[in-house]
């Protein structure tokens, strides 16, 4: 939380009152990682998706979701990696981690 903190330019106060804890940030980031910005617009109402559900070649619809699920898995990899690491010490992150 304090690096969070150091590079937002913010005290690790304000981050906790924010987030509240650890597994808050790391749940909003992968969030943000799957869509890809912090726009509220539910992922399968996103242009992408809905060109998937449009397409009636399968095997395009099938390509087009692969592109897709690359992109968001290269987004969301990193922080599984981090919530892999502190899994074992952070009871909460490793519920979290397991629900994903």
């Amino acid at each position: 939380m304090e690096g969070i903190a150091r590079e937002a330019g913010v005290s690790t106060e304000t981050v906790y009152s924010i987030f509240g804890t650890k597994r808050n940030v790391l749940y909003r980031l992968v969030e943000m990682a799957v869509l890809g910005d912090e726009r509220s617009i539910p992922l399968m109402e996103r242009p992408r998706p809905q060109e998937v559900r449009r397409q009636t070649d399968q095997r395009a619809q099938v390509r087009l979701f692969a592109a897709d699920m690359r992109k968001i898995m290269g987004r969301v990899s990193p922080l599984f990696e981090i919530m892999d690491t502190a899994a074992g010490s952070e009871p909460e992150i490793a519920a979290l981690r397991a629900k994903w």
